[in-house]
């Protein structure tokens, strides 16, 4: 179920096989099940890796592809694998995890789809990519949205998004922790079935990793995507020396250029300065932030060696944190990067691409952080970068990576940017466990014995020369909270446990019928017409900052005109218009434009789904309806066959700061908020290729009704949104309606003059109205030729012919 704004939804177009951007999903349009090179595997497509099986994140600054082999950015479609401001800059990205085995041989498992493709999801369906997002319902997040125990056992989160019953109550993912505006969840393995055949020479470490990634559209959270990797040893062996790293292979460059990965420079951003928050009080005014990034830009073209197109932004990755251990007898005892090594295919190892695991572990464990603040020649360029080591990963034990893809307007709004990454992933402390005691004077972390029972000595880092103390017991209470990070500003007021990943959030949109699991053919499309449903859920969260209901009303949104531009996976969002806005109190605006009353367009007919909790302390309790609650019909200007888009967003009024971002000469970046304002804050419209509405001609009475729309077909003269430019699941980016199809089943065939059979179309007005499209293919493979063509269409015995000419 799609519910953010807005994955891939499924078109809904008439019945043909060869409907414009329709796609097959049969195993054999695929070719081999093992290769995802070739595309999605089997009739569930688990690769999520091409159409109509893609998952990205669109609703910030950049467009990112996600996978769930491992990587992400998706070399193998024709989208932006990290896009941003129309340009590319990203090739792949994944997760390293280096270890030595029980053969006291180091081994590494990785998610780089060129060269090593270690990575894979197991055979079942439930093995795709999910959605969801802050505030929806299930996933509760402790201290933010709720207790995070959606489901009222006792237990918080234990049910992981991933269509499966964890937790063994009978549900599925009824309780797990849904972050950011758009966030998208999978899991894979380096050893199952598919991963062994894909890389048989590759030892694994019998790792499974659960992976979800973060995307906002929030400004100060709009340009750049969170990752969290959990990796848990699911096998038998205890591993030793444990390195886990980020790799990002980073292109810069107009995607429509060819070569225009060849001319990068590649950097290491060394990031130590103050945050100033002017609103703080004392010493928590201020936020010392120390960052290491690997980074890449595009070099200005110069007419000679570098070519390709320019682009003027800067992309970097983070490290931003990672499992500790206060003992260090599972994990560092502190956040760090242990190592970073920039590369280039065109040299060889150690300064070009490592061939083998012993290389790849070398770099992960290499504790070699260049000191180099400027850029390297151009190349193209990659890079890892680790934390570590993790002195064992014991069966059935995890560690936990967290970084991030950042992009900036040049250095400077890169390093912004970075910033504003850390604070978001640092979130806040919160007081999780009820106890006002724990959490206090600066103390956040929580010190017991060791796990063989021996007591800990702990040294005040914070006061080297200071006497040690001795923690012998096993439980968190009060006296065993020490302040181990030297910062007076976590751990206080009773708030001893952090909540990472918090950014101001807009409301979640609506379900709608273009979402792919709840279209309904004869609700959306109908003759120069689109009636688009939603429901209610928007309505029924609270802001978690304000704990109030903010949500204002909705805005209908539509894109037409669009041509699929290289790279696009949708239509950019210079190209949505506003049609209508609709408000629980029109007469009320804060500026937007006019609205009408939302109770107008309300289904009074349809009863609640059920009763739901809010988080508003005014309105703990809201009803859920479904999708119809809200009915729009949009017929002013449509014309049938052309391709057009739809949006429903949510707005809320609430308090907002206006804030400025400062990077002083010295490099002092001080956050700065002039005042609160009253604002509207709403959703960005956007949508995929796949959720794509295309109006059609209604169902003739006779068969003798049919004709063909464009005819004469001229290439290259019919309007905006009706020919495409081509890509690998619609060749041809073309077609022609066969229109007033008769009720019932309708069977086309197209003919040479010379009677020779060109292809034959199969209809059924039940899922296609009166209208069945023709992508100008063969039934050979080939495209049709310009000349002039015959065509029958059969329903029950009646029989219609006539002609059609296509001019290429």
């Amino acid at each position: 179920m799609d519910r953010t704004p807005h994955g891939a939804r499924a078109a809904m177009f008439a019945g043909s096989a060869f409907a414009i951007l329709s796609v097959l999903s049969d195993a054999s349009a695929y070719g081999p099940v093992g290769d995802p090179s070739e595309g999605s595997r089997g009739p569930h497509g688990i690769y999520a890796n091409r159409a109509p099986h893609l998952f990205g994140h669109n609703v910030g600054l950049v467009q990112v592809e996600v996978t769930n082999l491992g990587f992400l950015g998706n070399p193998l479609d024709d989208g932006f694998n990290f896009g941003w401001r129309g340009g590319e800059y990203l090739h792949v990205a994944g997760l390293w995890v280096g270890a030595i085995a029980a053969d006291n041989v180091p081994h590494v498992s990785t998610a780089t789809p060129d060269a090593y493709d270690e990575f894979r999801p197991g055979l079942d369906a439930a093995a795709t990519v999910y959605r969801s997002y802050e505030g929806a319902f299930g996933g509760d997040r402790r201290g933010i949205t709720g207790r995070g125990d959606d489901d009222g056992d006792g237990r918080a989160d234990e049910d992981f998004l991933n269509g499966r019953d964890d937790d063994g109550d009978g549900r599925v993912d009824e309780d797990y922790e849904a972050i950011s505006q758009q966030m998208l969840v999978c899991e894979y393995s380096d050893d199952t079935i598919e991963a062994r055949e894909q890389s048989p020479e590759h030892r694994p470490l019998h790792l499974g990793v659960r992976q979800r990634t973060f995307a906002w559209s929030t400004a100060d959270a709009n340009e750049f995507i969170g990752i969290e990797y959990t990796i848990t040893n699911t096998g038998a062996e205890r591993l030793r020396d444990v390195y886990l790293g980020f790799f990002v292979d980073a292109d810069a460059g107009p995607k429509s250029r060819g070569g225009f990965y060849s001319d990068d420079a590649a950097g290491i951003a060394r990031i130590d300065t103050v945050v100033v928050d002017p609103l703080g009080t004392g010493p928590c005014a201020s936020m010392q932030v120390r960052l290491e990034m690997p980074y890449l830009s595009d070099v200005p073209d110069d007419g000679a060696r570098h070519h390709g197109g320019d682009v003027p932004g800067y992309i970097g990755s983070l490290i931003l944190g990672h499992t500790v251990d206060a003992h260090g007898a599972r994990a560092p005892t502190s956040v760090g990067v242990r190592a970073i090594a920039q590369f280039s295919g065109e040299e060889p190892y150690p300064l070009g691409d490592p061939d083998t695991d012993l290389e790849r572990y070398d770099l992960l464990s290499g504790e070699v952080v260049p000191n180099r603040h400027g850029v390297m020649q151009a190349h193209d360029y990659r890079w890892v970068m680790s934390a570590g080591p993790f002195p064992e990963l014991p069966p059935d034990s995890s560690i936990v990576l967290q970084a991030c893809l950042v992009v900036g307007d040049g250095y400077h709004g890169l390093v912004r940017n970075a910033v504003l990454a850390k604070r978001v992933f640092d979130g806040a402390h919160m007081d999780l466990d009820g106890d006002r005691l724990t959490g206090v004077n600066g103390r956040e972390t929580c010190l017991t014995a060791l796990p063989d029972g021996t007591p800990y000595v702990w040294r005040n880092p914070c006061d080297p020369g200071g006497p040690p103390r001795r923690f012998a017991g096993t439980a968190c209470d009060p006296s065993a909270y020490v302040d181990n990070d030297c910062n007076r500003c976590t751990g206080v007021y009773g708030r001893e446990s952090p909540v990472r990943w918090i950014a101001a959030v807009t409301l979640p949109p609506p379900e709608t019928n273009v979402d792919p699991a709840a279209r309904a053919s004869a609700a959306l499309v109908g003759d120069r017409s689109v009636t688009l449903l939603w429901d209610n859920v928007s309505e029924l969260r609270a802001d978690p900052a304000l704990g109030k209901i903010v949500f204002e009303g909705y805005r209908l949104w539509r894109a037409d005109g669009w041509r699929r531009p290289p790279g696009s996976t949708g239509p950019a969002a210079e190209d949505w218009q506003l049609m209508r806005e609709f408000s629980r109190n029109p007469l009320d605006g804060l500026g937007a434009t006019s609205s009408d009353w939302l109770g107008s367009i309300v289904d009074a007919s349809m009863p609640p789904i059920d009763t739901v909790a809010t988080g508003d302390r005014a309105h703990p309790f809201e009803a859920r309806y479904g999708i119809g609650r809200y009915r729009f019909t949009d017929d002013k200007g449509l014309k049938n066959g052309m391709v057009y888009f739809y949006d429903v967003t949510a707005f809320a009024r609430r308090k907002e700061p206006v804030s400025r971002t400062i990077i002083t000469p010295d490099g002092v970046v001080s956050i700065v908020i002039d005042h609160w304002v009253d604002v509207e804050s709403g959703g960005v419209p956007s949508a995929t290729e796949a959720e794509a509405v295309v109006p059609r001609w209604e169902p003739s009475v006779a068969v003798e009704d049919v004709f063909v729309v464009p005819n004469p077909y001229v290439a290259g003269r019919q309007p905006a949104g009706w020919d495409l430019a081509g890509n690998d699941a619609d060749p041809t980016g073309t077609r022609i309606a066969f229109a007033g199809l008769p009720e019932g089943s309708s069977t086309i065939r197209i003919y040479t003059l010379a009677g020779d059979l060109v292809q034959t179309l199969e209809h059924d007005s039940r899922t296609g109205g009166g209208t069945a499209f023709w992508n100008l293919i063969t039934r050979s493979g080939q495209d049709v030729a310009s000349g002039v063509y015959l065509y029958a269409v059969t329903s029950g015995k009646e029989t219609s012919r006539g002609r059609l000419v296509i001019i290429r």
